[in-house]
């Protein structure tokens, strides 16, 4: 493979063949990058929390992802997505001591 800054050296444009390169190691990266994310969110007990709404509570869920305009929760098997200005308060759970 050639190194990215071979091209600014030489000034020149990448081939083809080098851009498909690149692009299909982001993509595994990426791929890879998010089954870990998820294995670790679905099978992880130690990071729930209580999800106050303005009409309801959501308990024992866990955070997927929360960003300004929306919030990714998983509860169970079940992902709901939120509009986060509707979330009041957010709490986390105790983790359970292993013995």
């Amino acid at each position: 493979m050639v190194d990215i800054s071979s091209w600014v050296h030489e000034s020149r444009l990448p081939t083809l063949k080098e851009l498909g390169s690149r692009l299909i190691l982001i993509l595994v990266t990426f791929s890879f990058s998010g089954a870990c994310f998820g294995a670790f969110v679905r099978y992880s007990s130690d990071y729930t929390h209580d999800v106050f709404l303005k009409e309801h509570t959501l308990e024992n869920v866990k955070v997927v992802m929360f960003t300004s305009h929306h919030t990714v929760l998983l509860s169970g098997e079940e992902a709901l997505v939120l509009v986060t200005s509707d979330i009041v308060r957010l709490a986390g759970r105790p983790r359970a001591v292993k013995k």
